[in-house]
């Protein structure tokens, strides 16, 4: 059953964004609306929505998760920077950057498994043609070296986002 919670706040409406959990407090992190780019974060706790610190990057099309109490905000569109969410700073928390993707990325999957931080698919620019690429390549950002190494890639192009594109790999 679905029961609603407490709505964003007025004007704070957004799409092309990351939710996030740490511990038991909801995240919504960075996107777009109203035609405005967001760093914003916002904190659910307690049923009331407060503004936490910014990211330093305005993100969309990009991907989080949670790991050893930080949350991690993975690249997004023409980006392949990361940044981590320390909670325990101060009231509002504090972002830093740690080391970026080898591959920048957008519409792109991100998962947590075992502390380690999984980026996979999505698309990157090709200044070559001027176009977005559809990704297989697989890279996983180890927190405790600060070190992105690279995956076996996916037997499929894929991308997410508002579209889903597959095409089977030779």
């Amino acid at each position: 059953t679905w029961n609603a919670e407490t709505s964003l706040p007025r004007g704070k409406g957004r799409v092309e964004h990351c939710v996030v959990v740490l511990g038991d407090v909801l995240y919504v992190v960075g996107g777009k609306g109203n035609n405005e780019y967001f760093a914003s974060v916002l904190r659910l706790e307690d049923g009331a929505w407060e503004q936490v610190a910014p990211m330093s990057t305005k993100r969309w099309q990009f991907g989080c998760g949670a790991v050893s109490g930080y949350i991690y905000a993975v690249g997004g569109y023409m980006d392949g920077s990361v940044e981590r969410f320390d909670s325990t700073k101060g009231p509002n928390g504090a972002w830093t950057p740690v080391t970026s993707m080898p591959t920048p990325r957008r519409y792109h999957a991100v998962a947590v498994l075992d502390d380690i931080v999984i980026a996979m698919g999505g698309q990157t620019f090709n200044l070559h043609t001027s176009r977005f690429d559809t990704l297989a390549t697989v890279e996983k950002y180890v927190s405790a070296d600060d070190e992105w190494q690279k995956m076996p890639n996916m037997t499929a192009l894929i991308a997410c986002g508002w579209r889903i594109f597959l095409a089977l790999m030779p």
